[in-house]
Parts: C-alpha cells; sequence; structure tokens
C-alpha cells in the first residue's frame, strides 16, 4: 500500500527533541489504524506507541475516556484566533479541531460538555453571522448523535458535570482550568492533577490561517503513565 511513504516525507525528524507535530516513525506508524498524515490535527510524538500499547495491555482500542471541556476548549480556539467570545453565538470549530486531534492519535472515546443553550438555541437568520451560528449548531447536532455530548443544564456549573463524568468513566479532562474551585470531596486535588490534560491551539505548518489542537507534553506523558499501569498489574499477577 502506498500510503506509507508520505510519512517519510512529512517527517521533519530532530534527534535530539522531535516535533511536537512531527510524524510519528515508520515502524511504530505500521501499528496505527489511522493514518497519522496531516488531514485534521496531527500525530503527536507518542501517540502511535501509546496506541500498540494500550492495545496490549487490554484497554479498548480507543483509548481511556476523555471528558472535553467544550466551553473552555471553545475559548482558548477564539482567543487563538483573536475573535472576540460573544455568547449569543458560541463558534465550535475549536471542538471540531480537538475531536479529530484525538481521534488521529487513537483516543477515539470522547465526549464533549457543553452548556445546553449551545444546543437548544436555533440558529438565527437574517443577521450577519448567521452562517456560523447555523454551521456550528449543525456540528453540535452531528456530534449529539454521534453519543459524543453533555448537555449542562443552564443554571448548574459545568465544572461539576465535567469532573463527575471524569469520575464515573474513569477518564481524562481535557482542559487548561485547574478546577481549584472544586478540589476536596469527591475530587481530590491530586486526582484533578493527574488528570487534567492541558491543551493548546497552535499554528498549522502549511496553512497558516487554520490551526491545530494539540495536548500538551505533560497531559501526553499523563496519558502513556496511565496506559502503562494495567500491563504492570498484569505481570505482578503473572509472577504470583
Amino acid at each position: 500500500h502506498h500510503h506509507h511513504h508520505h510519512h517519510q516525507r512529512l517527517q521533519p525528524r530532530r534527534a535530539s527533541w522531535p516535533h511536537p507535530l512531527g510524524q510519528t516513525p515508520m515502524e511504530e506508524a505500521d501499528s496505527m489504524e489511522v493514518d497519522a498524515g496531516f488531514a485534521g490535527g496531527a500525530a503527536w510524538p507518542e501517540a502511535a506507541a501509546a496506541d500498540s500499547e494500550g492495545a496490549a495491555s487490554g484497554e479498548a482500542a480507543g483509548g481511556p475516556w476523555l471528558v472535553v471541556d467544550g466551553q473552555n476548549v471553545v475559548r482558548h480556539y477564539l482567543q487563538e484566533k483573536h475573535i472576540a467570545w460573544t455568547d449569543a453565538s458560541p463558534d465550535v470549530r475549536g471542538i471540531e479541531l480537538c475531536l479529530e486531534a484525538l481521534r488521529d492519535n487513537g483516543l477515539h472515546r470522547s465526549v464533549v460538555v457543553i452548556p445546553t443553550w449551545w444546543y437548544t438555541r436555533k440558529p438565527a437568520s437574517g443577521k450577519g453571522n448567521a452562517t456560523m451560528e447555523t454551521d456550528s449548531w449543525e456540528s453540535l447536532s452531528h456530534l449529539k448523535a454521534a453519543g459524543k455530548l453533555a448537555l449542562c443544564p443552564n443554571d448548574c456549573h459545568d465544572d461539576a458535570l465535567i469532573l463527575d463524568l471524569a469520575l464515573a468513566y474513569d477518564g481524562f479532562v481535557v482542559t487548561n482550568d485547574r478546577f481549584r474551585d472544586h478540589a476536596g470531596n469527591p475530587y481530590d486535588s491530586a486526582w484533578i492533577q493527574r488528570r487534567r490534560l492541558p491543551f493548546t491551539f497552535v499554528p498549522h505548518p502549511r496553512h497558516s490561517d487554520e490551526r491545530c489542537f494539540m495536548l500538551l507534553k505533560e497531559g501526553r506523558d499523563r496519558l502513556q503513565r496511565h496506559r502503562r499501569q494495567p500491563q504492570q498489574q498484569q505481570q505482578q499477577q503473572q509472577q504470583q
């Protein structure tokens, strides 16, 4: 199959410090189900290795559950694009880029928490930004149909729902929020820290007006440690 060749071509590999958006090395790329080309996001350096490890340890092929803090992702995307945040029309492009990048890196089990009114507010026609609103609403409708949305009631704090889901799914939270107000029962602050996956939006290497979503290294390291734990437990059981 010829699609492996562009892995090599797209690979500005540095010996000392792999570029965070660099492609995965050839031998790892073979074990990836998804083609890690630069389609939606990029392949983070550890992603392919983590994928084969995760499969070996008996974890579901889609990786651990990730609970995406929808408001936090959208706000950071708009800041990066210098678009004013208006409550009137949430632009959910940032969420799409986030889910694409997670999927490209073998992380398929995700749920996005957003305020209910983002979803229930039908696009207004005739206004200048009506097209953006319609796109966002259609995008959210697709996510809802795919079982990817958790709607938080408008009068409730979505932070608590995000942390509850992470606890219930034994998962991670994609957010830059530190949830300092919520440390304490039932969320121990050390647990929150271990389960946080901070992120950023970076310029696309080939299209300067586009952005790529990227989990920061401390978050990728947390995912790696989490993937190794089941293997270590299995090995200990076998030795006994």
